[in-house]
């Protein structure tokens, strides 16, 4: 069964233009995905990533949670406001078709 949810999560988390899944990890009451958004800035120079983390409750999907990790990715997120913007992206790839 971890096998074919870890197959659908990585079809369906996105991947590519700044996103990269590195990992998923199944505890007792959700999955973790450990992921990275690679950041642009205005000229179009990457200037970093942000190491997020989603958990995902197995009973309510849509009720994710996304965690930012480290100093340099939490003033990224806040500089080019863009939690709302990576939570959107995961809540789209992750309803129901």
């Amino acid at each position: 069964m971890k096998e074919i949810i870890e197959k659908w999560l990585e079809k369906r988390l996105p991947q590519g233009s700044g996103f990269s899944l590195r990992g998923i990890e199944f505890k007792k009451d959700h999955i973790v995905a450990h992921m990275d958004y690679h950041v642009m800035n205005d000229t179009g120079y990457y200037i970093g990533y942000v190491d997020f983390s989603i958990r995902i409750p197995y009973a309510h999907p849509e009720d994710f949670r996304l965690v930012i990790h480290g100093k340099r990715s939490h003033y990224l997120t806040k500089k080019y406001l863009l939690r709302e913007f990576i939570e959107d992206t995961i809540a789209l790839s992750l309803e129901e078709d």
